[in-house]
């Protein structure tokens, strides 16, 4: 079936193992799909993070670089950054919070 929810390629090896019924392996980076959220976080690079929830795709390439913000909802190729919009400015500011909260959840550098 299809889900809503979003996964990553690291969600693939815990899944396996919950469906085997093995146990899952501590520090691992994903999660088997039956614990998948509204909300997924890739490390892309060195500095480079995305954070997608919901329909808000967000990626940030470091102090240096460029955010992209995108609303897959109303743009699902990613033709129109939002993050120069000041319409969409507590959306970018949100993402920005959470992502400095995975960040530190996670223990990555920005």
């Amino acid at each position: 079936g299809r889900s809503a929810r979003l996964s990553n390629l690291v969600d693939v090896f815990p899944t396996l193992c919950e469906i085997a019924g093995l146990p899952i392996p501590e520090g691992l980076d994903g999660r088997p799909l039956s614990q998948a959220t509204q909300e997924t976080f890739s490390q892309l690079g060195p500095h480079h993070f995305l954070l997608q929830r919901e329909s808000w795709k967000y990626m940030t390439f470091g102090a240096d670089g460029p955010d992209l913000l995108y609303d897959l909802a109303s743009d699902p190729h990613e033709s129109h950054d939002q993050s120069n919009n000041p319409a969409c400015e507590p959306v970018l500011k949100e993402m920005r919070a959470r992502l400095q909260e995975v960040l530190q959840a996670t223990g990555a550098l920005c």
